[in-house]
């Protein structure tokens, strides 16, 4: 690693060279042993130049137990038990015996999700993640960390496993250390923006849907794209979900037409031009409803939904029974005149095969664009007549499919040095378009930085955040009889989780009607819950109760109408929205229940 914070690389321009302690000289990496020097520091070509896991190790001495516990108030001496217990757990050197196969045994791992990811600063969070089993080897391998393999093409006795290494000889294909994180690298290629969600600019963010809603509120500032003039809404209610409602209401506003297709009337369908029925999940007929992996020993295994009752009303074919919202949009496709367009992407996404493809010149029932689709998937005799009489596929696995990285040979990083050249990309394209745009994270290590609700000044010191309800899937299930009337014992849709100590010196008991204000003045109205489960610093409510259509309850908490949509509050790396906010909770007047 050279002072510019870049490999150091052969001739060729592209392969990292590394260090051959045995002929005590560097080499391209794929000319070296597979124990090439880890650190250390040498002269190559009259340059001091650095081993990059040197220059990791370097890089994170500044985190030392002591500054974690200011951050976090995790004793110092937790810190350290935590890291020695990993660190002894992971077996480093030990192997265990799967199917006869000697395999690496790292029983420890810790894998990150939407708790860590939904903040300012995210991806550089991931990184440091990440890191930890990557430097253990305890990346899909036996008590590991497991994934879906690099990459396993279908899921039939036929299917192609490939796991495919950059030129720099890194693990390809949107995976870091072997873990998937949202296509990171290799970098997508940055390039103007074609519709106002700009994820042209995000070569390593997973999505971009934010930006939609800010480039709407500031249009001028960032100068999208001409912005939408219809919109198809499926099975969503963005109102409730999808941001601050006033900042999704305007939105919406801007939209001259919005077809609704929905179970039920929601607050979002209340916006909508026209409304599609949508069907109920035991009338859907969707082969490929859960392909669900089955990490490590679990087999593989693929079902689908299949409709147990009719449909109560036609779909948009006469002849076709109404099983699916597939049908309406083959429908729209055929009278705007792109259905052909709509088979070659059909052909390209499920990779329909020889005589499965569909002709762009013919017209196909989505009855038999499903049998197409799974005898292409799963052989001949496993169409839709086996998968309306059976429909659950499995198959056992190898052990080069179960524990992946002992067969691979392309190397996982531990220095990210891809995000260099990719802020270079984004600062090029968003200099030429004019635009002001964050790149300050795009670094080659990551690093801890504050979001906008730490340590903010009081009365609004607490840190809220959303939780999910056990017996709750989202907010998918706040209509369902049964699980509101268990939500309704426990008051958990209209209540806000305060720590004792919190409570007391704020003058809150148990059960006392609160009001919750964000340091930018959005508000909303909890009962307490008075409880240890919650940090002191930290207040929690459920996600996205509430509402003002029919059947909802307004007295229930909606996390979202808190948030704040603004450049200070979203990751310009990942597309994420800061989901911690700096709140101020305090008793309404008279406030008992």
């Amino acid at each position: 690693m050279g002072d510019d914070g870049l490999y150091v690389r052969a001739e060729d321009g592209v392969r990292p060279l590394v260090w051959d302690e045995t002929d005590n000289t560097a080499k391209p990496f794929d000319e070296a042993p597979r124990t090439g020097t880890l650190t250390g520091t040498y002269e190559v070509a009259g340059r001091v130049v650095r081993t990059a896991f040197q220059t990791l190790k370097d890089h994170v001495r500044r985190y030392t137990p002591e500054y974690v516990e200011e951050v976090t108030t995790v004793p110092a001496e937790t810190v350290k038990r935590l890291a020695r217990e990993f660190g002894e757990a992971a077996c480093i050197g030990q192997t265990i015996e799967v199917d006869g196969v000697e395999l690496p045994y790292r029983p420890a791992s810790v894998v990150w999700y939407r708790g860590l990811s939904a903040h300012k600063h995210s991806l550089l969070n991931g990184f440091a993640i990440i890191l930890l089993p990557t430097l253990m080897g305890a990346i899909d391998v036996p008590g590991g960390l497991l994934g879906d393999p690099y990459s396993l093409k279908g899921k039939t006795p036929t299917r192609e496993y490939e796991a495919p290494a950059s030129p720099e000889g890194l693990i390809a294909r949107g995976f870091i250390g072997g873990g998937r994180v949202g296509g990171v690298y290799p970098p997508r290629k940055v390039r103007a923006p074609e519709t106002p969600e700009m994820f042209e600019l995000l070569p390593v963010g997973p999505y971009g849907a934010v930006f939609y809603l800010l480039n709407s509120e500031k249009e001028e500032k960032y100068n999208p794209p001409p912005f939408p003039r219809m919109l198809i809404q499926y099975h969503s209610n963005m109102m409730k979900t999808s941001g601050p409602p006033d900042v999704i209401e305007r939105f919406l506003k801007r939209i001259p037409f919005i077809v609704s297709i929905t179970r039920r009337f929601e607050e979002t369908t209340e916006m909508a031009d026209i409304v599609i029925p949508d069907l109920h999940y035991l009338e859907r007929l969707v082969p490929f409803t859960f392909q669900h992996y089955g990490a490590g020993d679990s087999p593989l295994s693929c079902y689908g939904a299949k409709p147990v009752v009719p449909s109560p009303f036609p779909g948009p074919k006469p002849d076709e029974p109404y099983v699916d919202v597939m049908q309406v949009l083959l429908e729209i496709a055929e009278r705007a005149g792109f259905l052909p367009d709509l088979y070659e992407s059909m052909n390209t996404v499920a990779q329909l095969k020889g005589e499965y493809r569909l002709d762009p010149a013919e017209k196909y029932s989505y009855a038999e664009m499903v049998d197409r689709w799974l005898k292409n998937e799963f052989g001949e005799d496993h169409g839709l007549d086996w998968h309306l009489a059976d429909g659950l596929w499995t198959d056992e696995k190898s052990v080069k499919e179960k524990y992946p990285r002992p067969f691979v040979a392309a190397r996982a990083q531990v220095y990210f040095e891809f995000m260099h050249a990719a802020g270079d990309d984004v600062r090029r394209v968003t200099k030429e378009l004019g635009i002001p745009w964050e790149t300050d994270d795009y670094q080659v290590l990551p690093d801890w930085k504050p979001g906008p609700a730490f340590k903010h000044a009081a009365p609004h010191d607490l840190y809220l955040v959303n939780m999910k309800i056990p017996h709750h899937a989202l907010s998918h299930t706040h209509h369902n009889p049964m699980l509101r009337s268990i939500s309704a014992r426990h008051d958990d849709l209209r209540s806000i989780w305060i720590h004792p100590e919190t409570a007391r010196r704020r003058g809150i008991a148990d059960g006392d009607r609160v009001l919750v204000e964000s340091a930018a003045g959005r508000s909303q109205r909890a009962t307490a819950r008075v409880t240890q489960l919650v940090h002191p610093d930290v207040v929690a409510v459920q996600g996205c109760g509430g509402g003002w259509a029919k059947g909802a309850n307004p007295d229930e908490v909606n996390f979202n109408a808190l948030l704040n949509l603004d450049e200070e509050h979203i990751d310009f790396l990942s597309g994420a929205l800061d989901s911690v906010i700096a709140v101020n909770v305090a008793t309404i007047e008279g406030g008992r229940r």
